[in-house]
Parts: C-alpha cells; structure tokens; sequence
C-alpha cells in the first residue's frame, strides 16, 4: 500500500515550537542588531543621559547657528559698552552685560560654544583615531611591532598631560588648528592601552582562529571581526573624552597659549574677567556655568553610553 501523498502534515508539538522560538531568541540576542537595539533601550529608560544628551544637542545647535543667535558681533567694542572705563552690567542691549573691552558677554558666549565644541570634538576624534590604530596593531600583530607601540605609550603616559600640551604648544605657534592637534597627540594614549588589551584577547577567540582557517585576509579579520567590537569603547570614549578635551583647551586659553584673541573662548573669556571679579562678577560667572554645563552633559552621556553598552547588562 503506498503512502497518500495527500495526507495533511503533522504538526509540530507545543515543546518543538517553543524550542524553535527559544532559539530565535537567542539567535536575535546574539546579532549585532539585538546588541545596539538592547543598548537604545536601556538608553532610553537613564533619564541622567537623556538630559546629558538634550544639553549637547542644544549646545550642538547654539554653536552651528551662532551666526543668527548672537545679537552682536563677538568682538564689536562699543562704545556704550563700558561706562567709567568699566564694564556695563545686564541690561536690555546687553543681556548678559559687556567684558572689559565693552564687548557683548552673550555673543561672545555663543561663538565661544563654536570654538569650544569644535576643539573638543575633533581634537578627541583625533586621539580616538589614533588610539584605535596604535592599539589594535599593538593587540593584533605582536612581536615588535607591539614592543615598540606600547613602550612608546607607556613613555608618553608618563608625561602629564597639561605639562606636555604646554610643552607642545610652545614650540609650535599657538592657534585653532596647533591646539586641536596637541589635545589629539596628548590623549590618545589612554585608548590604545585599552584597545590593545581588548584585542589582545579577542585574536585568540574562536571566532578569529575560523576566520584564518578558512582562509581570511588580514585586513578583512580586522575590519570584519576585530574593529566592529572596539566601537563601543570608541563611542564612550568619544564622548567622555571630549569634555576633558574642552576643559584642556579652555586651560590653555586660561594661561594665554590656547585659542588666541580676538578669537572668543571660554577659557579666555575667564581670564580677562578675573580682574573684574569684584566689580563685574559675570565677566567669570557666565563662562565658567557655559563650561561646567558643557563638561555635565558629556559626562552624563558618557556614563550612560557606557551603562548602555556594556554587554554585560544584556539579559
């Protein structure tokens, strides 16, 4: 007697779906899709990062439309700006009062968020990149290659870091561009010891040792497998680096070898007030609360990316 081939097929029991189902979670869990999507959401629920966040992205939109926000040019003087050669206080020309050269204390604010979140950004990225690179072929070649890379770390490490941004930018001439570079030559040093343990162990993962016996090229190892697991160190890095990034720059401007006038700066903008502080207290205040505003939204983000992405917090 043959088989009917018509014959309705037997569904699966309540345990074998259950199991299918079981492993279709675990699958998701284990895609880079589930770990950024796990992250966003544990994001979401730490209320300290959303604010951090809403203070960068505010800070972020203050200093692209600087040019329509400000009320005056950041280094007009005027000529109602000083009253007995002293600074004017709040008032309805000048919300937040004039500085010692009778210049718009708000305008200059405003351009100094440019200037300020310019610096840190890119010099931080830059001392990112490098990070990056000097620690994964550290971690991933070995041999001299690592030798060499790390003991150069550990030289540059033992080095303070305002003391060799000082020393940097005194034989190089002080600028925008001089003080960008020396925050990313002084910084990076910190995330290629990181990166370099981190891949250190991960070229002796199963994952990696396949990836060579089937034949993978170096670059696609490092590009396929490696890298993609050092983002999330680079992103939190990023973020926390940059407010002491900020706060390195605007010291340099405090000391007169930073972001040079006429040029507005935060840390500038401090030491040109603090001969002012009895007389005209917001010459210091002001700036003083934009930085510390600035620096507790980096911070706060950063925790938060680094809560949110830490893969141990993954159920």
């Amino acid at each position: 007697m043959t088989e009917d081939a018509t014959a309705p097929v037997i569904q699966d029991s309540p345990v074998a779906g259950q199991e299918r189902l079981q492993d279709l979670r675990v699958r998701q869990t284990l895609s880079p899709r589930g770990l950024w999507r796990d992250a966003w959401l544990r994001l979401r629920r730490d209320r300290f990062a959303l604010l951090g966040g809403l203070i960068i992205l505010g800070l972020v939109a203050v200093a692209i439309f600087a040019s329509w926000l400000a009320p005056h040019s950041p280094t007009r003087q005027f000529r109602d700006g000083l009253a007995l050669g002293q600074p004017v206080p709040p008032s309805a020309k000048f919300l937040l009062g004039t500085d010692n050269l009778g210049r718009d204390i708000l305008s200059r604010l405003i351009w100094g968020a440019r200037v300020s979140l310019l610096v840190g950004i890119l010099g931080n990225g830059l001392a990112v990149l490098i990070g990056i690179l000097v620690g994964t072929a550290a971690g991933f070649v070995g041999g001299w290659v690592e030798t060499i890379l790390m003991r150069s770390t550990d030289v540059i490490m033992g080095f303070p870091v305002l003391l060799l941004a000082v020393a940097l930018i005194s034989v190089l001439r002080p600028g925008l561009n001089i003080v960008i570079l020396v925050i990313g030559l002084v910084y990076w040093t910190y995330l290629a010891r990181i990166v370099y343990g981190y891949v250190k162990s991960l070229r002796e993962r199963d994952f990696v040792l396949a990836a060579r016996s089937i034949g993978c090229t170096t670059p696609r190892i490092l590009f396929r497998h490696l890298l993609p697991h050092v983002v999330s160190l680079a992103i939190v890095y990023l973020t926390l680096g940059t407010a002491s990034a900020i706060i390195l720059e605007s010291t340099l401007s405090f000391i007169g070898i930073g972001i040079q006038p006429p040029t507005a700066s935060w840390g500038n903008m401090i030491s040109d007030g603090q001969r002012y502080y009895r007389a005209a207290p917001w010459l210091v205040i002001y700036p003083s609360l934009a930085l510390m505003l600035t620096v507790l939204g980096f911070n706060l983000m950063g925790d938060g990316l680094r809560d949110a992405l830490d893969p141990q917090q993954r159920r």
